[in-house]
């Protein structure tokens, strides 16, 4: 055989052996045969779905930012969704090393006005029957704003959690406590040399915190069969105390039981009733307010009575979930009671058709529910309320029409319209009691609100998503004590992008914008109204993935740099970021 024969036969023969190569590593042509690689990064949180719950999300956030979508929807019950997938053969998933778990992860970060930052978790291992794990965060700041009093803030947080699984239940729980402080700075060092003359303000004189600590359960079937009953019970203790000896304890309890059933071949229904408890007990000692001389200057309605008011609220909720023919409908008679609002019924109707082979998915229907405006809620929704402001339940009604679009798998948009009646309403407006014009109190007003709303998102993969949405805001005010909502925008808008480089880079920007809003400022021993002005807001988020360990990041907020009012007299930080890194421990 001549040399070149032989050097023809070994190029022949490598480049049969690459391709094998090549062909190995490609999708079997078996259909059955499944052997996607897919990896999942993150933890199972347990959580009590129908309870209050502690923002543990890593944000910028602000004693005065710009608070994002209007929603009044009021401590909702899930409703099970009609939709059971149909059954389909399992496929055969080729054998695969288990791929290494990380459990735990450590994040810490500083930036400008002076802000540190850490978040600390650690979750159990693989395990069928059992999770367990804690988390522990921190955030503060602690600056000056210029010609106004210090603005220093901090929130602190621990959680502990675990759930166990049983063949045919779970049981879920977990243990919180958070520490929430901030300053009531809403004052100009004018206006406090006006009642406190060649003296400089201290902290203790405007300052709140809120020490936070709960118990939530959450006890549930595991039953996937929806012709036997599946059922769940949930519990929340929660116990609030601030600086001025104001405490709030809220217990509820809430329960489901359904079952279903066919009829009309193969369509699927569920009847149900849903029942609820809950109970507020807030009292104050004003003995043990921490007062000194110059409080009772400030704020002289610091040292109201004692204070002690109970609110029990009872409701239940047989429902049915009817589907036939591609139409559905949601059907529901809520019976509550509350002790200081006698007996209400709200109706909970929804239907829905899919049209043009699910390219249009049509829903109209009411909603109606009952709330208590508790201390907690209140000083969530504005963080300078004054303690034991005024709680009331809100009930309201709500017709609603919606569209949605699905045009692609990748671009899908929504429309919608909604009239809602509302009775005791809560607004915000200055205590004029609080001298130094910082303090907000809560006021209440029947009010009936239109909203129109619309929206899109498209979605390229991993890689790339863009939404954008925006609400327009009409409010019928009823005769009361305000004639205008306060500190509610006529409209909003607001419009996200993510980017996903190859799982090493990612970004997301977010923007906001909120129309003008009417407020109501003291000027002399009266109170005028005010307009605050349109305010928009940039905020970038950004990490890189150096490794799987290993990751740092960055936060922006206020990219505009702009100084911008959402109650009145507290002025916002200007542009705010945080850099940090994020280390994970891998474990076998």
């Amino acid at each position: 055989m001549s040399k070149t024969t032989k050097t023809a036969k070994a190029i022949v023969i490598a480049t049969a052996l690459c391709a094998l190569g090549t062909t190995s590593i490609a999708q079997t042509k078996d259909t059955n045969v499944y052997n996607e690689k897919v990896v999942v990064v993150g933890s199972f949180n347990p959580v009590l779905q129908n309870a209050d719950k502690l923002n543990i999300a890593p944000s910028i956030n602000d004693t005065a930012t710009m608070t994002p979508e209007y929603n009044y929807a009021i401590e909702s019950r899930r409703i099970y969704s009609l939709y059971m997938p149909e059954s389909i053969k399992p496929a055969r998933i080729k054998g695969e090393p288990t791929s290494r778990l990380y459990h735990n992860y450590i994040k810490l970060g500083f930036g400008n006005y002076c802000t540190p930052y850490a978040d600390i978790y650690y979750n159990s291992t693989r395990s069928k029957d059992l999770n367990y794990g804690a988390r522990a965060y921190h955030k503060s700041s602690w600056w000056t704003l210029k010609d106004y009093g210090k603005n220093h803030s901090s929130n602190t947080e621990v959680d502990i959690f675990g759930k166990k699984i049983w063949p045919k239940n779970s049981l879920s729980a977990n243990v919180f406590y958070n520490h929430d402080y901030n300053l009531y700075y809403g004052f100009t060092d004018s206006l406090w040399q006006t009642f406190v003359p060649e003296t400089e303000p201290e902290k203790p004189d405007y300052s709140q915190y809120y020490n936070t600590i709960g118990l939530k359960a959450d006890f549930r079937s595991t039953n996937m069969d929806y012709h036997k009953l599946n059922y769940e019970a949930n519990m929340l203790l929660v116990n609030q105390h601030d600086k001025y000896a104001s405490n709030e304890l809220r217990f509820a309890v809430d329960a489901d039981a359904h079952y279903g059933f066919t009829f009309w071949g193969t369509e699927k229904q569920i009847l149900g009733l849903t029942f609820q408890i809950g109970h507020y007990r807030n009292s104050g000692d004003s003995t043990l307010f921490p007062m000194q001389a110059i409080d009772t200057v400030i704020n002289p309605n610091a040292a109201i009575p004692n204070y002690v008011g109970n609110t029990t609220i009872i409701a239940g909720q047989p429902y049915f979930l009817f589907k036939a023919f591609g139409f559905q409908m949601n059907i529901g008679l809520k019976f509550a009671w509350a002790n200081n609002d006698g007996f209400k019924l709200f109706p909970n109707i929804t239907a829905s058709q899919s049209l043009f082979n699910d390219i249009l998915h049509l829903t109209v229907g009411i909603n109606s529910d009952f709330i208590h405006n508790s201390w907690q809620s209140l000083r969530v929704e504005n963080p300078f309320i004054g303690p034991r402001c005024e709680t009331q339940n809100t009930s309201y009604n709500k017709l609603f029409a919606e569209a949605k679009f699905n045009f692609t798998k990748k671009f899908n948009a929504y429309a919608g319209v909604s009239y809602t009646l509302y009775k005791q309403l809560p607004f915000f407006m200055l205590d004029t009691l609080y001298q130094l014009n910082n303090v907000y109190k809560s006021i209440y007003a029947d009010a009936n609100v239109l909203n129109i709303t619309a929206g899109a998102a498209y979605h390229l993969d991993e890689r790339f998503s863009f939404g954008l949405k925006g609400n327009i805001y009409s409010y019928n005010m009823k005769e009361g004590f305000i004639e205008k909502p306060l500190y509610k925008p006529g409209w909003d808008a607001y419009l996200t992008a993510a980017y996903n480089y190859n799982n090493k880079f990612y970004a997301r920007l977010e923007t906001g914008l909120l129309g003008k809003m009417k407020g109501l400022n003291r000027v002399g021993n009266k109170l005028e109204e005010e307009e605050i002005g349109m305010k928009y807001g940039v905020h970038l988020d950004m990490e890189y993935r150096v490794t799987k360990a290993l990751s740092f990041f960055a936060d922006l907020d206020n990219i505009a740099y702009q100084r911008y009012y959402f109650w009145s007299n507290y002025p916002s930080k200007r542009i705010q970021f945080l850099l940090g890194l994020t280390y994970t421990i891998p474990v076998k």
